[in-house]
């Protein structure tokens, strides 16, 4: 099998902010001036990165990690204080207009449609901006204008959308001219249930069927279960994790989660069942007619957990969910699992 060319690389990639360290009010004003002094701040921290093509990899971290610092370096927007990146063979800094060419760019709440004129006099701009020929663009532009679902608002100034109209408006003209890679820093923030399920609607659709390469950042983990295969997690400027989803759930999950369906007589009883369990699985959620149960697989597997439960009566609808994204990347935040890598 022909193995996909890299798209995105970046060695050692590092970026350290020069800050002023001076005194609160006037008189530290004042004597900055005449004797400035000077600090540091390590937002990206020597990352090593590889995203080949057709690849949907969520950059995710806490507030602060130099998850946005890294995009901005990725996209041209800053020069690294060290170290090398690479997007579609270009340095990213040095050759903007070319490397443009290559990447559609969204971030988050900042639009970049002409706030008074009507969406698709935004989208002809552009089509001039790009030197999109234009056989291609009506091409793409109904492409697009289906798949996010525009044609209600096309004629409308981008002051007039909702926010999800809007974001969806973004999303098209961050892909108008059909770029080979995607940065999406926070593409669903605010968005409701729906917007948010257009949104990855999209992004599915443009990585499985048109094999675009996407880099999402996102702080709402859904956005990753639903686009991406892969995750790079950074923490305080370094990557603690970079590899699959399904092999970091595989390798770091320490508990499963059983939905149970009892009985009202077994629910009065369960109690009773917990404290003889002897810690080795939890009641983590109780309704009317379920429970969550959560338990560690190496303690206590899911037929003795069944087994203890059935001692009870019958046991009704089961289901069992491995432990969620979400804690796993938690836990990774707090230095509570070991990290590695893996591809």
């Amino acid at each position: 099998m022909e193995q996909s060319r890299i798209l995105i690389k970046a060695s050692g990639l590092t970026k350290d902010y020069r800050l002023a360290d001076k005194e609160s009010g006037l008189r530290g004003a004042v004597k900055h001036l005449f004797a400035p002094k000077y600090k540091s701040r390590l937002a990206v921290d020597q990352i090593d990165l590889e995203i080949a093509e057709g690849e949907a990899v969520a950059y995710i971290g806490a507030n602060g990690a130099g998850k946005s610092t890294t995009i901005k370096m990725l996209v041209g927007i800053i020069k690294p204080t060290a170290g090398s990146v690479e997007v579609c063979g270009l340095t990213p800094n040095k050759s903007r207009v070319q490397n443009a060419g290559n990447i559609g760019v969204m971030f988050g709440q900042k639009t970049q449609l002409w706030w008074d004129i009507p969406v698709k006099e935004t989208f002809s701009l552009l089509r001039d901006i790009y030197e999109i020929p234009e056989g291609r663009y009506q091409k793409q532009l109904a492409f697009l204008t289906e798949l996010l679902d525009m044609s209600s608002f096309m004629g409308q100034p981008a002051r007039q959308l909702s926010l999800g109209q809007r974001v969806r408006a973004d999303l098209a003209a961050a892909f108008l001219h059909d770029p080979k890679v995607l940065f999406l820093d926070e593409p669903t923030i605010g968005l409701d249930i729906m917007g948010k399920k257009a949104v990855r609607t999209f992004l599915r659709e443009i990585n499985q069927s048109l094999h675009k390469t996407i880099l999402l950042t996102s702080h709402d983990l859904e956005d990753i279960h639903e686009v991406c295969e892969k995750v790079v997690i950074i923490d305080q400027g370094k990557i603690i994790y970079h590899g699959s989803i399904r092999e970091m759930l595989s390798t770091y999950s320490t508990k499963k989660i059983m939905n149970v369906e009892l009985e009202e007589k077994k629910r009065l009883v369960f109690e009773e069942l917990r404290q003889k369990s002897e810690a080795i699985f939890s009641v983590s959620r109780r309704t009317d007619e379920r429970v969550q149960v959560e338990y560690a697989p190496e303690r206590l597997n899911t037929v003795q957990l069944l087994s203890l439960i059935s001692e009870y009566g019958d046991v009704g609808e089961v289901s069992i969910l491995d432990e969620g994204i979400e804690d796993i990347v938690e836990k990774l935040y707090r230095g509570k699992l070991g990290t590695g890598e893996t591809s």
